[in-house]
């Protein structure tokens, strides 16, 4: 048996790891690279693998750097089934669809400038369409949690609760393969007591585990701190008659921050102040987060129960016009916008922000009040430019921009840790077995060294080989 990581090793986005038997070959994960333009183009272009040539694909969640180049699989030949649970197969419906039309807008764009410019360079195509989207989706099979499912010829899985988003897996697969061998495979682990879902859960029994270890080095703030935080931050500026713009990924942290919102009003510690969800797409997958209850946390449950749904209470509205959005800016009232990380939100920062579009003191010295501001028609675009809009806004007055890291998803080190002491003992045993033996890519390290904080780690890191005779 050999395992191939062809995405999210030495890096933290396109997971893709190729498992393959004497009878079978597996996909686990079939994730967009994200990151610079060319290099992200080559990367998703080129999968590293002959999609005919696959048996089945597992897919842990619907993240697109986990989920976005299924598509593209089907496109180059990929036939077979696609296993996942009910929740992600429907998250996928509407993201997959919402990547393929983001895709499509960012190509004419630059093929317009291209044009326009005549600049000696090939147009560019979108990595797949709409209707790769929905030959993919035919191939969906869901399968619930506990339950197993062949998938190849001595192959089964079965699916457990990882507790990062809703739907999210972590797979335990038995093998057959002369010797009978369980990989786990976590996906993105969640982390334990949050809100909305259920906490991780621990597959006993594993020979070879690969774990998500993105914040295996660090540990997050107190989650109980979240509540007190935003009430602080939303009583200064309803005070001010201020708007309080949250950016946040329309899968899960958007559902979070309302679950937040609705326990202040119900503890009388949220200001009379309207919240929009400013997202297309977040509408559309809080739609689907009331379709699966099954996801659901004790607590969250009881909730529904009593007809109590974080997701509708009064003051609450949901944006999807384009229209109704620059509304918002327009309106003077003091209120709570939710707005996926993108084009909205960077409108919302671009006109809430004085002096912030691309703006820049003339000499580094110069007094904010004395500086000569340069300002751009078009709003900034994407990660850097949202940063060096925040950094070079002038004359804010009370405004402020707070941090906070209290909602992070992934698990940190201590639970990364406690889910391998708990549950994969047999990975241990398996890392000292492996001695010499070659390691999934150059560079691979043992898991104890991601857990006690001695080396940075990767999305993925394999204890130990990637090598089982």
């Amino acid at each position: 048996m050999h395992i191939d990581f062809i995405g999210a090793a030495q890096t933290v986005t396109g997971s893709k790891h190729l498992i393959r038997t004497k009878h079978a070959n597996v996909l686990l994960d079939c994730g967009m690279f994200q990151g610079r333009r060319r290099e992200s183009v080559e990367r998703n272009k080129n999968l590293g693998f002959d999609p005919a040539a696959l048996d089945a694909v597992v897919l842990s969640h619907a993240h697109i750097d986990h989920s976005g180049t299924l598509p593209l699989l089907v496109k180059q030949g990929y036939q077979g089934p696609i296993y996942t649970t009910p929740a992600t197969r429907d998250l996928c419906a509407v993201m997959l669809e919402d990547s393929a039309v983001i895709q499509a807008a960012d190509a004419r764009y630059i093929n317009k400038a291209i044009d326009r410019d005549h600049a000696d360079m090939e147009h560019v195509e979108p990595l797949y369409s709409v209707d790769d989207v929905v030959r993919t989706l035919q191939q969906v099979i869901a399968v619930p949690y506990h339950r197993w499912m062949t998938i190849a010829r001595g192959v089964k899985i079965m699916f457990h609760d990882a507790g990062h988003v809703l739907g999210s897996a972590v797979t335990a697969l038995d093998i057959d393969d002369d010797t009978k061998k369980r990989i786990v495979y976590t996906g993105d682990l969640g982390r334990k007591n949050m809100p909305i879902l259920r906490d991780p859960e621990v597959v006993d029994g594993a020979d070879m585990l690969i774990i998500e270890s993105t914040y295996g080095d660090r540990l997050h703030g107190p989650i109980d701190a979240v509540d007190d935080a935003l009430a602080a931050v939303l009583a200064r500026t309803y005070q001010r008659g201020g708007k309080v713009i949250i950016p946040s990924f329309a899968l899960e942290r958007a559902q979070e921050v309302l679950y937040a919102i609705r326990g202040l009003r119900k503890q009388g510690r949220m200001p009379p102040m309207p919240v929009y969800v400013d997202s297309p797409l977040t509408v559309k997958i809080t739609d689907i987060f009331k379709l699966h209850p099954e996801c659901y946390d004790a607590e969250m449950r009881a909730l529904l129960q009593g007809k109590d749904t974080p997701f509708e209470f009064e003051g609450l509205h949901y944006i999807s016009d384009t229209e109704d959005s620059k509304a918002l800016d327009a309106s003077k009232e003091a209120s709570v916008i939710i707005s996926a990380s993108g084009g909205r939100q960077e409108h919302h920062l671009h006109r809430r922000l004085p002096g912030a579009a691309h703006a820049r003191p003339a000499h580094r010295g110069t007094p904010p009040a004395r500086a000569n501001v340069r300002r751009r028609a078009r709003p900034p675009r994407r990660g850097g430019d949202v940063q060096r809009l925040l950094r070079t806004r002038r004359s804010a007055g009370p405004r402020r921009l707070h941090r906070s890291r209290v909602l992070a998803g992934p698990a940190q080190a201590g639970h990364l840790g406690a889910w391998r002491a708990d549950g994969s003992e047999g990975a241990d045993r398996e890392a000292r077995r492996a001695g010499a033996a070659q390691c999934a890519r150059p560079g691979t390290r043992h898991l104890d060294r991601v857990l006690t904080g001695k080396r940075r780690p990767t999305r993925f890191d394999l204890v130990r080989c990637a090598r089982v005779s």
